[in-house]
Formats: C-alpha cells, structure tokens, sequence
C-alpha cells in the first residue's frame, strides 16, 4: 500500500504504512516536483500559513508542508493540505474536486475556502478539518453556489 501525507504531525502521519510521500519522510517530496504512479500523476504543490500564527510564527511554515494535484483518468482533484489560501493555489488550474481544510485556526477559515472554491471551480467539494458544525455550515452557505459539497461525518 502506497500513501502520502500532507505535513508531520500525528493527524495526518500515515502510521503502519510501510511506502509513503510526504515533506517530511518516507519518500520526500517538495512543491514543484511531478510524480508519476501508475496511471495517477501527482503534483506537489506548496501548502503554508500567512496569517494563522502560533508564538509569532505559521502554524504551517513555508516548506514543512504539502498539497498534492492528482490527475487520473480525466479527473483532477485537489488536496489543499493544511494551509490559507494562498496564491499557488491558483496553480492548480481548475478542479474537478477539491479537499479544502476550514477549520480556521491553523488553516483555511470557511471564508477563505469559499474563494479557493470561487478561484478553483471544483465540481464537488469536500470540507475537512472542521471541529465544529457552524463552520461547515457557514462555508456551505458561501460555496454552495459554486460546487456540490460533501460532507464527510468524521471531518
């Protein structure tokens, strides 16, 4: 089994996986870099914090994390990592389905994944990291318009 993971820290280390990507492990990857895995081409995108800040630095610094692009079979879909919305991600071009954290804290608040959704275009959303309903409901309410939303029960 084959897995990746986004940045180092116990919620998305992918433990027990014996072949693994990520910044940190396994096998490192860096923004920028393409990786072809059988029929899945994955780029690796930047993923950091701007504004969301702990003792006066990112919570997520430039470089210690990820987002992945998997293109396969004529679909394109867009893990985001934990990160704000930054400019990169226009880099992802459109979407068709897009994995976006907004939890607010240490990424994306739900305003902010609602314009990734505006700048992206994907055709199904699914929200991540969320630890409470009104935040899911409040990008809901903004994205809706834009994309289908999936809500995942153990988001």
């Amino acid at each position: 089994m084959i897995s990746s993971s986004t940045h180092a820290h116990r919620a998305h280390f992918p433990g027990g996986i014996s072949e693994f990507y990520s910044p940190f492990g396994g096998r490192v990857v860096k923004p920028g870099e393409v990786l072809e895995l059988g029929l899945f081409k994955v780029a690796v995108t930047d993923a950091y914090n701007m504004t969301k800040l702990q003792r006066g630095r990112p919570v997520h610094a430039k470089g210690e994390g990820v987002g992945y692009v998997v293109d396969a079979g004529g679909v394109r879909l867009y893990h985001t990592g934990d990160t704000d919305l930054i400019k990169e991600m226009s880099s992802a071009g459109l979407v068709d389905i897009l994995l976006v954290p907004i939890g607010g804290g240490s990424v994306m608040t739900p305003e902010e994944a609602a314009e990734a959704v505006m700048l992206l275009r994907p055709k199904i959303t699914v929200p991540l990291h969320h630890a409470e309903k009104r935040q899911y409901v409040k990008f809901r309410d903004m994205a809706y318009p834009y994309t289908n939303i999936i809500a995942l029960s153990n988001s």
